[in-house]
């Protein structure tokens, strides 16, 4: 089931709280990165989601091809 944080049509939203953690830097030795958020709750007029940033493992080598 996907949700959406669009507030309905005539509504308006404000942000409460904005928090950040930073655990350790992105950088060109880190590869891909994936970024999944999600709505953690949704009431009637606030709603919190969440995000988490995974590193995408590369494509394992393709078997060699024997004769």
């Amino acid at each position: 089931m996907r949700r959406s944080l669009q507030p309905a049509q005539g509504a308006a939203n404000t942000s409460l709280d904005l928090t950040i953690k930073f655990t350790r830097p992105a950088t060109n030795v880190s590869g891909l990165l994936r970024c999944e958020g999600r709505v953690v709750s949704m009431g009637r007029r606030t709603a919190t989601a969440g995000a988490e940033i995974t590193p995408i493992p590369p494509p394992a080598p393709s078997p060699a091809a024997s004769s």
